[in-house]
């Protein structure tokens, strides 16, 4: 019989084999993968394994050839059989990665503002979701991925980037990815201690700051509608906002400000709601501004930006302060469509 070998990286020590391998087979019943660790077509070190098995570092997953069409495209896997009664070599998964990442065919560059070995923070564009909705969506969970992938051959059998915050589809600005297991478990853990911040542009005059505290839940869905929106209510999730106008401008005849939004809490639509709720919705907002429903001059989008991550000192390398650009039509939409400053400081107490 011959085996297809697979070298265990860094962020599988520890982790049991039936989860590694559930993640490496994502097609075969764990009952499946129970049974090629029985049988034997599946083994560590070319030796059976149990199932409750922990892998280390540098182990080597020896499964049959047979099962290679049940791979994930992880790019994790050296594709170079060997016989069953070969001599085992400790190295034999080593193998010179591909050059280059994975091919990109979503129509932008997706740029990097910060990346190490344990995270990657982007400057997410307008317009792309962070999860798929439907199979023919680009998503940019997907898009780290596999780039993560094409970088990392034999790294990891089981670790998968993916993003550690939210961001909603229609906004854009700074999301952070996981790189490394070790990223991932810091940034989840102290995620209640970031401070972010956004830029927004609002429908009205705001003539000081303003501190929202309201509580948020789902609203529920219009008939026929899969899009889902949250309502301020008497019960919920405490929401809590801090709203600074920075700047005055008008749209058509509407008084708008550019304000910078601070949040204390990371609920759903949190700054689109809450602004709306107190009077001040997000130009262009089609879900939340009452105004855009009667036909009043709207731009066919809404502008939020989360333009600025604040961290805590840490232990993965990453820098306390992350700023993301104004991508370049929020910035044309600022000067030429709403007559405000073209050098507004954004970075502001």
């Amino acid at each position: 019989m011959e085996f297809i070998q697979i070298k265990a990286g860094n962020d599988d020590a520890g982790r049991r084999i039936d989860r590694v391998l559930r993640k490496l087979l994502p097609g075969v019943a764990l009952g499946e993968i129970y049974k090629h660790l029985r049988k034997g077509t599946i083994k560590v070190n070319a030796k059976k394994a149990a199932q409750d098995y922990r892998m280390n570092e540098g182990d080597v997953l020896f499964l049959a050839s047979f099962l290679e069409a049940e791979m994930q495209n992880c790019g994790a896997v050296q594709l170079s059989a060997q016989a069953d009664d070969a001599a085992f070599a400790p190295n034999s998964a080593d193998t010179a990665r591909p050059a280059g990442v994975a091919k990109q065919n979503h129509g932008f560059k997706l740029e990097t503002l910060f990346q190490n070995e344990h995270i990657r923070a982007v400057n997410k564009p307008f317009g792309v979701a962070v999860h798929k909705s439907n199979s023919k969506e680009i998503s940019l969970a997907e898009i780290v991925a596999a780039e993560y992938r094409a970088l990392n051959q034999n790294e990891s059998l089981s670790f998968t980037a993916g993003p550690l915050h939210r961001l909603d589809k229609n906004t854009s600005g700074i999301i952070v990815f996981s790189q490394s297991l070790k990223g991932a478990q810091w940034f989840s853990e102290n995620l209640p201690s970031f401070k972010k911040e956004y830029l927004g542009i609002v429908q009205g005059e705001i003539n000081e700051p303003q501190y929202w505290v309201d509580f948020i839940d789902d609203a529920p869905k219009e008939g026929g509608t899969a899009y889902k929106t949250v309502r301020i209510s008497s019960s919920g999730k405490e929401a809590r906002t801090h709203c600074f106008p920075l700047s005055r401008g008008s749209y058509k005849g509407t008084p708008v400000m550019l304000c910078r939004f601070c949040i204390e809490t990371g609920r759903k639509h949190q700054i689109r709601a809450q602004s709306a709720f107190h009077g001040f919705p997000l130009l262009g907002d089609s879900a939340y501004n009452a105004d855009f429903r009667k036909g009043t001059a709207q731009p066919d989008r809404f502008y939020l930006h989360a333009f600025k991550l604040s961290v805590p000192p840490n232990p993965i390398g990453m820098p306390q302060t992350i700023e993301a650009p104004l991508p370049e039509d929020f910035s044309l939409f600022l000067s030429e469509e709403c007559h405000f400053s073209a050098h507004l400081k954004i970075s502001c107490e």
